[in-house]
C-alpha cells in the first residue's frame, strides 16, 4: 500500500502524486509521468555530516526548527481544542 498521495485540482486539471513514484495529470488528455522517488533524505544527511565535519553552522537554522516545533505544537493544540485558531509567534 503507498503511504501518501497527493491531488493538485487546477485550471480544469487534476494531478495526482502517488507516493512520489507516478504522477498522473488528467485534463483534456490524460497522462501518466514515472518519477524517481526522492524526498531529499539523503541529501539532507549529507549537509547535516559535512557540516560537522567542517564546523559549519547548521544546514537548517536553529530559528527554523524552533518555528517548525512551535507550528507542530500549534497544530496539536488546535485538534485537543475542538478546531480553535492557533497563531504562530513570529
Amino acid at each position: 500500500m503507498n503511504k501518501e498521495k497527493i491531488e493538485v485540482f487546477a485550471s480544469g486539471s487534476v494531478y495526482i502524486i502517488d507516493d512520489y513514484k507516478t504522477m498522473q495529470i488528467f485534463g483534456k488528455t490524460t497522462k501518466t509521468v514515472n518519477l524517481t522517488q526522492d524526498k531529499g533524505h539523503v541529501a539532507e544527511l549529507a549537509a547535516f555530516t559535512n557540516a560537522i565535519k567542517k564546523g559549519d553552522s547548521s544546514p537548517i537554522p536553529f530559528r527554523e526548527i524552533c518555528h517548525t516545533t512551535d507550528a507542530t505544537f500549534k497544530v496539536l493544540d488546535s485538534i485537543t481544542m475542538s478546531g480553535e485558531s492557533q497563531h504562530l509567534q513570529p
